[in-house]
């Protein structure tokens, strides 16, 4: 027990030592340059003096470990060390107002893998430097987690782990490649298990963590309120909204509205929701074809989601509300797939009274003098509801009205000044203009935002929406006829619904997926490179990022497992990694034997006796084993016993003493090359 203990205690004081022995030069480099593709994507988050002082650090210590070998060159003291992180702590608090959450966090942890590096001097802190990055890795996928940063990822995961191989061999430094091919090896090794656990481990609904509150900031899409530009900076970004697979046929472009928030507060210039009451109904009958489709939403972080005019089926956790705005119980703060059903034919059940369609004719007091003035004249002229709605249509296919992405400024009264003045404008003029129109007249209006159109891939035949979608038409309440959709846009620019935004608007309008490469993107072959990545990206959506307890429950079962629970999960998954480890442990262990250059001569020397008649046996160590080969083989040369004694001396020397080099590797294969018997 006594030397128990002595050994233990010899053991813990050599791993001490072991980690109180210099950072290497060559780990600390691989580490820097493994930081470059963690932290490339995060200059587009951090603030521009995190970055700036991030590469500051970076670099002052690759200069300092670059010199080292010709003239050392002394770390940073302590106490700056301390002054840099007050300083840069209060900026950060300064900057984001707090500590955590996740622009703030990833912040902070930059600054400290930065000073972690100035203080580096032993192993022990280059580990510590090597495992503060692989957090750094996961903070990435904060803010996305497409392919593209996945596979940068996966190139900074291979430096960094060849950075903690570098740390480990302590003074036997091996060549970069090497040790980066060997960290390659190694994360190979571990896909396998990776992928079981993936598919296996149990998936709860959510995240297993919560998200901090800012983690979803910057999410571009349709808000709860449209002023006048808004939608026409979206229509500026070529960033999807939404993908839709069609199960069976497909609707006509036309009949592509996709309804989102429905806005009927005006204060004038901006238009918001009013929420309506919820108890008052608000219903359709649907007529003609229905279709089936699924859509993959991009998060928003908004509680409504989009269908295609009208839906009749929704996902369970949504509804319709008396505008007949499709929301669920939760923002969406992920992509999220759901399936739906609509008919784009309907008619409106014109249940509202009165009361209910006051709402629908407020206008601000005494505001817009001129679109009031022109539509008490035509009331005057004896003109219906449905005989205004026409003739407003007709006043935008006759004026001179222009859509545009360029339209001017309004200020006081800017409905009076697009109608009368400018005559300039995008959907959200254009729309805002008739409802305004309408109410004047005492028609309920209202304005309906969301999508119209999209774009179909050849390669996948998934249904792309974007951003530059992003359309608002009105809806009008005709007695007998209930709410009725008016797209005043198709009655200045019918491209825009036949074509798309982009067929409506001249080449110098269009987003940036259209001009980008100097407005060669319409080329056959661009446009295959783009349809090949979306639809990539949407096959990795829909297989590793939309995989949810849903779909793990339909795969197992695919698999074999009619009811699958956490209990069988929890079984197929030890079972699964368990033999992953056995057949990885067994392909290592005959790689290692086979690639041994000592191991490989030993064996052929064993064989070579064997075939003499001294086979060995497996409990024979290689000296006990040559004393009895030399005793047997005593009728060879005179001296056949020496130098199988002292082959058995240079292979155990070799493979248990001090760690050989290649010259006394390469004696001993040349001694059992030369033996002969």
């Amino acid at each position: 027990m006594p030397q128990f203990f002595r050994m233990t205690r010899e053991s813990l004081t050599s791993d001490r030592q072991a980690q109180s022995l210099p950072a290497g030069r060559t780990a600390i480099l691989t580490l820097l340059m493994a930081l470059v593709p963690v932290l490339g994507p995060h200059v587009a988050h951090l603030p521009a003096w995190c970055s700036a002082f991030a590469a500051l650090m970076f670099a002052w210590r690759g200069y300092i470990t670059w010199r080292e070998v010709k003239r050392p060159t002394p770390l940073p003291k302590t106490w700056l060390l301390m002054v840099l992180l007050v300083i840069t702590l209060a900026a950060t608090l300064y900057t984001h107002r707090t500590l955590f959450g996740r622009d703030a966090g990833v912040t902070f942890l930059t600054i400290l893998v930065s000073l972690k590096l100035l203080e580096t001097r032993t192993k022990r802190d280059i580990v510590v430097a090597i495992s503060l990055s692989y957090f750094l890795i996961l903070t990435n996928f904060f803010y996305s987690q497409s392919i593209a940063v996945a596979a940068l990822m996966l190139v900074a995961l291979v430096l960094i782990t060849s950075a903690l191989i570098a740390a480990n061999r302590d003074a036997d430094a091996m060549p970069f490649m090497r040790q980066t091919r060997l960290a390659g090896v190694v994360i190979l090794q571990a896909f396998p298990m990776m992928l079981v656990l993936f598919v296996l481990f149990p998936r709860v609904p959510g995240p297993l963590w919560g998200l901090p509150a800012d983690a979803n900031a910057g999410v571009t899409g349709l808000s709860d309120n449209m002023s006048p530009g808004m939608i026409t900076s979206l229509s500026l970004s070529d960033g999807i909204a939404f993908r839709v697979t069609f199960n069976g046929a497909e609707p006509r472009p036309a009949d592509l509205y996709w309804r989102g928030p429905v806005l009927s507060a005006f204060d004038g210039r901006n238009w918001r929701i009013q929420l309506p009451d919820p108890k008052r109904p608000s219903r359709f009958e649907p007529g003609g074809a229905t279709f089936d489709y699924s859509v993959t939403l991009e998060p928003s972080s908004r509680p409504w989601i989009f269908a295609l005019e009208m839906p009749t089926k929704l996902p369970a956790d949504a509804h319709l509300t008396p505008d007949l705005q499709p929301v669920v119980d939760k923002p969406i703060t992920s992509r999220r797939r759901y399936d739906a059903q609509s008919a784009p034919q309907y008619k409106s059940v014109a249940t509202e009274t009165q009361e209910d369609l006051a709402p629908y004719l407020a206008l601000p007091e005494g505001s817009n003098p001129r679109t009031r003035n022109l539509m008490a004249g035509w009331l005057f002229q004896g003109r219906g509801p449905a005989q205004i709605v026409d003739m407003a249509l007709n006043y935008f296919r006759t004026e001179e009205f222009f859509y545009t992405l360029e339209p001017p400024l309004l200020d006081n009264n800017p409905i009076d000044q697009f109608l009368f003045i400018s005559k300039r404008g995008f959907c959200e003029h254009y729309s805002s203009a008739f409802v305004v129109m309408m109410r004047s007249a005492g028609i309920p209006a209202r304005v309906v935002t969301g999508y119209q159109g999209g774009e179909i891939n050849p390669v996948d035949g998934v249904f792309t929406v974007r951003q530059s979608d992003a359309h608002a038409w009105a809806e009008v309440w005709l007695r007998g006829r209930g709410w009725t959709r008016v797209d005043p846009t198709a009655a200045v620019s019918p491209a825009r619904i036949s074509f798309g935004m982009h067929g409506a608007l001249p080449q110098r309008f269009a987003p940036p997926l259209i001009t980008r490469f100097t407005g060669a993107w319409s080329a056959a072959w661009l446009d295959r490179v783009r349809f090949d990545w979306e639809a990539l990206s949407n096959r990795w959506n829909q297989l590793v990022l939309n995989y949810s307890p849903d779909r793990q429950r339909e795969t197992l079962e695919r698999l074999g497992m009619k009811t699958p629970d956490w209990r069988d999960m929890a079984i197929a998954m030890v079972t699964g990694v368990g033999l992953i480890c056995l057949a990885v442990t067994g392909w290592m262990l005959r790689t290692v034997r086979e690639h041994d250059p000592v191991e490989r001569a030993w064996r052929a020397f064993c064989k070579r006796l064997a075939r003499a008649g001294a086979p060995r046996e497996p409990s024979e160590g290689p000296l006990d084993y040559a004393r009895r080969a030399a005793g047997q083989l005593r009728t060879g040369t005179a001296d056949t016993p020496g130098a199988i004694e002292a082959a058995a001396a240079a292979y155990a020397a070799l493979r248990y003493g001090p760690k050989p080099d290649k010259v006394r590797v390469r004696q001993f294969t040349q001694l059992v090359r030369n033996f002969q018997i």
